[in-house]
């Protein structure tokens, strides 16, 4: 039986009896060096490289606290974990040079990391296996793990490493691992699972899987943060990448070629929950291949969660809704590109319970279900706001003429309100090139060049909630509304997928008698549907 040695081990003094006796052997309370080397003599204390530890479990045994433990090429099988249970630096003498391998054997955990102050540098662990947490490394809080390569590894939480609330991994690869715990929201993590206030530091993660449980490549929970790197091409049942709840913060991240699967709950790069945030990242080419219609291509955003500041293009949900975001209750996107997204509904962005859609650009997404919204949905009865944003060349594709269909650039149920927007160049196969209205209020925007196989060019159904705005399709005159084209810089040409894209600035003279534009503009200079009556 592989036994398991947590935090709880080292403040109760219960260490492996061999491990204990070792400890005790240490001769000086200074900082001193220790070595490993296959050529050494073996002989403690293993102060020089003639003497060195064959073992390098024998050498952190010894070693005190502030002691560094040096580390020379070579592969070292280990039977039993090494356990580091004081502030001891363990260094491969060569760096992360890919030589000097901490092997498992696919039958014990690698690296035990036990004190605040213990410390990896520069190794690859491979092959660790443990029914419990961290198959190549479990980490204390406080603990770093830096430089490493943690690969092929197993685990039910964590396959690669397991942050126990708290603890460091920076500058490392994480590969290939396997979370093979229970399908449960507790379980997961195929490169990483941290709780409680771990990071996770410009790494590169990639290949992992969780199975059927949440976070191919990080499950990162509470308060924890992902900090800069790379996640890419893992796969999970939810949170293909990354899988964050609880406050916890990823920011500055290149998410990309993740997937999610199995019916879990979507977000084939992102999951997030419980006012998690995504901060400055990108997210890219990531699919949601759920069969139960979960969503979020790109992003899944739940319960008062936010997205900020991020570059959301090329990702998909074959069945389901938000080919780039889904957004639920409470929770907002701001500042941010989606681009080149493609959905069942809402190509773009799909709002499902409420939630805001501010200072974004949305071009260029598909929505191909026969209730479309190119670009995007906000559910019926959902209170969604959609504000300041640029909706353009975004595309519904079904030919279904019911009382649903449309929506090239928004699809809007009733309580929507869609304030100071630009919707321009999108194209509906069926109704509503700009606009498929099904209740909600449109003021200050402007909705005109949209294009639609059917009727209703820029707006499907109804026009007596529409105030202060300027489409071809309302009346003059009315709720203080124009008919007039307005003045881009560049109008551009088309719609939809065949749309040249214009230059949707607004010139300073706005062309009709008594509008004019407002002096604020948004992150990008531009002024989408700032035109109202003075």
């Amino acid at each position: 039986m592989v036994q398991e040695y947590g935090c709880e081990a080292l403040r109760t003094g219960r260490l492996p009896g061999a491990l204990a006796a070792l400890a005790m052997a240490a001769l000086s309370s200074e900082a001193a060096d220790r070595f490993v080397w296959t050529g050494g003599a073996d002989t403690p204390p293993y102060a020089s490289w003639a003497t060195a530890a064959h073992k390098i479990e024998a050498a952190v045994a010894v070693a005190r606290s502030g002691d560094t433990v040096w580390v020379t090429n070579g592969t070292y099988g280990v039977a039993d974990e090494i356990a580091v249970g004081r502030a001891v630096t363990v260094r491969s003498l060569n760096g992360n040079d890919g030589n000097t391998i901490i092997d498992g054997g696919g039958a014990t955990r690698c690296v035990n990391l036990m004190d605040e102050g213990a410390k990896f540098d520069g190794f690859v662990l491979r092959n660790g296996k443990t029914s419990e947490c961290g198959g190549g490394a479990l980490l204390c809080p406080g603990a770093m793990l830096v430089n490493c390569t943690v690969i092929s590894n197993a685990a039910a939480y964590g396959g690669g490493v397991h942050l126990l609330e708290g603890g460091r991994v920076a500058n490392c690869t994480i590969a290939l691992n396997r979370a093979v715990g229970p399908r449960s929201g507790y379980a997961g993590g195929g490169g990483v699972y941290m709780v409680n206030g771990g990071a996770l530091v410009a790494c590169r993660v990639y290949g992992n899987d969780a199975g059927g449980s949440p976070g191919g490549g990080v499950n990162c929970g509470m308060d924890c943060a992902v900090l800069g790197g790379t996640v890419s091409s893992n796969l999970a049942g939810r949170g293909g990448g990354i899988y964050c709840s609880g406050q916890a913060l990823v920011s500055n991240v290149l998410v990309v070629g993740n997937v999610c699967s199995n019916g879990l709950g979507g977000g084939g790069g992102v999951s997030l929950l419980y006012r998690a945030r995504l901060v400055g990242s990108t997210v890219a080419g990531n699919r949601d291949d759920d069969t139960q219609e979960m969503g979020g291509g790109g992003v899944k955003a739940e319960t008062g969660s936010v997205v900020s500041d991020c570059a959301i293009y090329g990702n998909d949900t074959a069945n389901g809704t938000g080919g780039g975001v889904l957004l639920g209750s409470g929770c907002e996107i701001s500042g941010s590109t989606l681009a080149s997204n493609r959905a069942w509904r809402g190509g773009g962005v799909y709002a499902a319970g409420g939630g805001s859609i501010v200072n974004c650009r949305i071009r260029g997404n598909v929505a191909v279900n026969d209730w479309g919204g190119g670009g995007a949905y906000a559910e019926n009865n959902s209170a969604t706001v959609v504000r300041n944003c640029l909706i353009a060349e975004n595309e519904s594709i079904s030919d279904y003429v019911g009382s649903g269909g449309g929506g090239g650039g928004v699809w809007m149920g009733n309580g929507a309100l869609l304030d100071r927007c630009t919707i321009v160049r999108n194209r509906a196969r069926a109704f509503g090139g700009g606009i498929r209205r099904h209740g909600g209020i449109v003021s200050n925007s402007i909705v005109c060049f949209n294009t639609a196989g059917s009727i209703a060019t820029n707006i499907c159904s109804g026009f007596t909630n529409f105030f202060n705005s300027c489409s071809p399709d309302l009346v003059d005159g009315v709720n203080g509304n124009v008919s007039a084209e307005p003045a881009f810089v560049d109008p551009g040409s088309g719609s939809g997928a065949n749309a040249v894209p214009g230059d949707y600035r607004l010139r300073q003279r706005f062309p009709v008698r008594g509008f004019r534009v407002k002096e604020d503009v948004d992150a990008w200079g531009l002024r989408p549907g700032r035109a109202c009556r003075d």
